[in-house]
């Protein structure tokens, strides 16, 4: 959200934030008044980095080969974000004005995960495992750009809003994954090594469109 000021000249502001576990944000705010424009620019960053680890331990009691399965997993994830808000307003009057609004948001996530899944007998000695490795590069692009118009027309309680806009979104998204089986001594199958690739394109348009009218009606008497 960009903070527009009443102030004529040059202002803006500076922010920045850091957390545990490697967790950053940075951005900036600058807003240019005179002579009824106004000028506004946004800019932030925003680094992160996530842990998850899990385990479960089934145990089946109808009598099956392999009736407990172990599994594990651990994952690590490199989040990145860039945010661009440019905007230009200009004031006809103190009645209307007319606001040309964009932003451009920019998304990259890189994800390593590690799954554990060992099948065990009864006495919990293992019959068979694989041990499954993922690679996940993603980034996405959001590009959104409009322009509205507000007038009350100089009559009190009349207000008239028009905005139109369209927003675009293209995402890549690709996992690899690198899987290994393993015998009841622990030891890698390489008949059966496994090698795949998933890509996940992701694409969007949005047209909008929107009018509101509002004006007093002082036809009921509630009185």
């Amino acid at each position: 959200i960009l903070n527009e000021t009443e102030l004529n000249g040059l202002n803006g502001q500076v922010a920045a934030g850091w957390g545990t576990g490697n967790k950053y944000n940075a951005g900036t705010t600058l807003n240019y008044r005179s002579n009824g424009w106004n000028f506004t620019l946004g800019y932030n960053f925003q680094y992160r980095e996530r842990w998850e680890y899990s385990e479960s331990l089934r145990e089946s009691f109808r009598g099956s080969v392999s009736p407990i399965l172990d599994q594990q997993y651990d994952t690590e994830n490199w989040d990145r974000t860039h945010l661009l808000r440019p905007g230009i307003e200009y004031q006809f009057n103190q009645n209307s004005s007319i606001n040309f609004f964009s932003s451009m948001n920019l998304r990259s996530r890189d994800r390593e995960r590690t799954y554990q899944i060992r099948s065990k007998d009864i006495d919990h000695r293992q019959d068979s495992a694989y041990i499954r490795l993922l690679e996940e590069d993603q980034s996405r692009i959001n590009l959104e750009g409009g322009l509205s118009f507000q007038s009350n027309f100089g009559r009190e309680g009349f207000d008239f809003r028009a905005m139109v806009s369209h927003s675009w979104s293209d995402q890549d998204r690709i996992e690899y994954f690198d899987q290994e089986f393993r015998d009841e001594a622990d030891l890698p199958i390489a008949s059966k090594r496994e090698l795949q690739t998933y890509e996940r394109p992701l694409d969007s348009r949005l047209s909008l469109l929107q009018l509101d009218f509002s004006m007093p009606f002082k036809g009921f008497n509630l009185e």
